[in-house]
């Protein structure tokens, strides 16, 4: 069964070898422009609703910028728009009192929309040259997290069992662990796979870039009983909070750093409780685990006050731990 990333790669390709073949294309048509293309409709329509004519005028402008022909007609541009809802799932619709096209907003949080935007963004910035320019400095990325996703992917949604040799970073010697995988969560640019351990009897959750010499075995399991965003819900990171209760948490944080907790909230439940001229306290409800502690811990001196009293308390001995790391050899 295709996954979603492949579902994506596989509809690309189709389009691609459709083009080549179609007696109606051109006999030198140029198939990277055509992607091109279609990405710079959706980049452009990302700011703001537009006319064709702005499109059109949009990417005229392109052509001169990056020496590539992408002009297009009404009806090369209509054929674009089922073109992008197929390949990317990205939704364009026209709006007849404004005379304007734009992006459906997707705001349904199991579409891949939005997650397929983001990653969008880099691919147009590749697809001129085909390498990043030196001007853009990605993130380095953990590629050893990623590299089984579609493998993983494969075996939820077959419901096969999965058989892999996992590395801890305190034991030294690696142990052959079977999986029956419930789902994958991303945290930190960092890929996990959960699900029911055979050996240890329950649940548990492996960094992709801690396993090894994976196997998708022809073992099927059955359906988990629980909802697998509950595993998750009242959780930071990833670390499962399914069945557990959650505590009501509020954190003041200086003016400062509040504005980019404003701007990424930290977790789902996150509300803001009040504003003051130097600070902002913020809420959550959520069960307060190690992850999210050290999470808070990392505001350092920005973190005014927290409530309550236990969670206060676990960040206090982080920190206690902390001085007394630092001050040991200290003169």
């Amino acid at each position: 069964m295709e996954s979603i990333f492949e579902k994506w790669s596989n509809s690309l390709n189709e389009f691609l070898y459709h083009e080549k073949n179609s007696t109606n294309s051109r006999e030198h048509v140029r198939f990277e422009e055509i992607t091109i293309r279609q990405q710079k409709i959706v980049q452009c329509l990302r700011t703001r609703p537009r006319t064709f004519d702005e499109i059109a005028d949009y990417l005229d402008s392109q052509s001169i910028l990056l020496d590539r022909d992408l002009r297009l007609s009404l009806r090369t541009f209509q054929r674009d728009i089922k073109n992008i809802d197929s390949i990317y799932q990205i939704s364009i619709e026209y709006d007849k009192s404004t005379l304007k096209y734009n992006i459906v907003d997707e705001s349904d949080a199991r579409k891949p929309t939005q997650y397929i935007l983001g990653h969008l963004d880099v691919l147009m910035a590749l697809s001129a040259s085909g390498t990043l320019p030196d001007y853009i400095i990605p993130q380095e990325k953990n590629k050893a997290s990623s590299k089984y996703l579609s493998l993983v992917l494969e075996a939820i949604e077959t419901k096969k069992c999965l058989s892999f040799v996992h590395y801890k970073n305190y034991i030294e010697k690696p142990q052959r662990r079977k999986l029956n995988p419930y789902g994958i969560k991303e945290h930190d640019q960092r890929w996990y796979v959960f699900g029911h351990d055979m050996e240890k009897k329950s649940f548990r959750i492996f960094s992709l870039d801690r396993i090894n010499h994976i196997e998708l075995l022809n073992e099927t399991y059955p359906e988990d009983k629980n909802e697998i965003q509950d595993y998750f819900k009242h959780s930071y990171g990833v670390e499962p909070s399914l069945d557990e209760e959650p505590v009501e948490t509020i954190i003041t944080l200086s003016k400062f750093q509040a504005s980019f907790l404003e701007a990424v909230p930290l977790h789902h439940s996150q509300t803001i409780i009040s504003k003051a001229k130097d600070s902002t306290s913020f809420g959550f409800l959520l069960v307060p685990k190690h992850n999210f502690i050290m999470k808070l811990v990392s505001y350092g001196g920005s973190l005014i006050s927290v409530e309550p009293p236990s969670v206060k308390k676990a960040i206090l001995n982080q920190t206690i731990k902390l001085t007394k790391n630092l001050t040991k050899d200290y003169d």
